[in-house]
């Protein structure tokens, strides 16, 4: 489990949160880990350096490939935001990044990672990706 207070000074956190990630995949993971930081600090805790993020991860290695998954959790602000993000992610995959005011950063998770999941009352982004040979990095 990694905790840090609500800043937007997030490369020694995105360092560590890439690190057990196969090199080619990093940058990648670290742009959708990144989008997915900022949101957190921004809009779900509002730049209030009182409040804390956690990042939970899990790495395997398997025959298929490196697994990862990673559950990132704000303390949240307000419930009008969580419900504006529960619409963006009912959406899914039909979302383009005109859609709504933070359906970019949406967009570039559901490219970037294989499963993204939003959990309103928990507050929570969950995460995954399975880098191995059938999937090659997007950002070689």
């Amino acid at each position: 489990m990694y905790r840090f207070p609500s800043t937007l000074y997030l490369h020694g956190v995105l360092n560590d949160l890439v690190g057990a990630v196969p090199l080619p995949w990093q940058g990648e993971v670290r742009l959708g880990l990144q989008e997915a930081l900022v949101n957190a600090v921004k809009h779900g805790n509002g730049l209030d350096d009182q409040k804390w993020v956690t990042v939970r991860s899990r790495h395997e290695v398997r025959p298929d490939g490196h697994h990862s998954w990673w559950a990132i959790a704000d303390e949240g602000v307000s419930a009008s935001k969580s419900a504006h993000l529960t619409q963006i992610a009912a959406m899914g995959t039909r979302l383009c990044p005109e859609d709504a005011e933070g359906g970019r950063g949406w967009f570039i998770l559901q490219q970037l990672f294989q499963r993204v999941h939003w959990d309103g009352e928990r507050h929570q982004l969950s995460l995954y990706k399975n880098m191995g040979p059938h999937t090659p990095p997007l950002l070689a």
